[in-house]
């Protein structure tokens, strides 16, 4: 009966937690079941940057813009995984408005990832030429091991706004799979510098696994890497410029973008 697969369900995600592992889930017909928690310490306040970046603007449910004094413009991509593709339109859009612009602030410290192929579109508006971003190699069931290791590349993106000058990146503990595969790109364009704190490192590109009672569960099928073919998975991305920001510092300023601003300035 329904109570007794819900308790089954309940065992089998509890079991799975022992993995630690945020891209180990369950689907049963429309619910999603997370086997793993583990929240991060939000070093932004949405409350304050709408207090403090003139010009603030919510664009999408997905990108945020603002344009601080002599210069610099602000973006903010709050996801990955848009309700669709045309909620990310609005960060070309100010691109475009921002291209003689003194500096870029890019923010994704509330994202927790998507679709890397959005993410390598935007990114692409940021690089003068291609480059090994990440490599990855798959797990190969046949075999119990993994395949050969593959590069990632990014590339400028033909038909997009594109943008060469200083660019701050803002990161935090909660940005994980494609939006830390985004900081990756990020760092290939020639004047980015990343500010905040260490990203969480994970990242699974999960793949569904039919089982006969009906579930599905969510398996990671690749392993991460930084363009070296260092493991990423527990190792996260260190920022450029280490910022603190905790809740109180928080609710009065946001010492991250400040740090940022600066850089921009010089």
């Amino acid at each position: 009966n329904e109570a007794e697969a819900a308790a089954a369900n309940a065992k089998a995600a509890k079991l799975l937690e022992h993995a630690k592992d945020l891209h180990i889930w369950l689907k049963v017909g429309g619910q999603t079941i997370g086997t793993y928690k583990q929240p991060a310490q939000a070093n932004y306040n949405i409350e304050t940057l709408a207090r403090v970046v003139p010009e603030w603007r919510k664009r999408s449910d997905a990108v945020f813009t603002g344009k601080f004094d002599g210069g610099p413009g602000y973006i903010l991509i709050a996801t990955w995984a848009p309700k669709g593709p045309a909620d990310l339109e609005p960060v070309y859009e100010a691109l475009d408005d921002f291209r003689e612009a003194k500096g870029l602030v890019v923010d994704v410290r509330p994202n927790g990832g998507g679709d890397e192929l959005l993410a390598r579109d935007v990114a692409g508006c940021f690089v003068s030429k291609p480059s090994v971003y990440s490599k990855n190699d798959y797990r190969d069931r046949t075999s119990g091991g993994f395949t050969q290791v593959l590069d990632r590349v990014v590339e400028p993106k033909k038909g997009r706004p594109s943008y060469r000058g200083k660019v701050a990146l803002l990161i935090a503990p909660g940005n994980m799979s494609s939006c830390e595969s985004f900081l990756l790109m990020l760092r290939c364009a020639e004047q980015c510098r990343l500010f905040g704190e260490r990203t969480r490192g994970s990242s699974g590109n999960p793949k569904p696994a039919e089982l006969s009672n009906g579930v599905t569960v969510f398996l990671p099928s690749w392993r991460d890497m930084y363009p070296d073919g260092t493991i990423l998975e527990g190792n996260g991305i260190q920022p450029d410029v280490v910022v603190k920001a905790g809740p109180k510092d928080l609710s009065r300023k946001d010492p991250v973008l400040d740090a940022a601003l600066e850089w921009l300035r010089e």
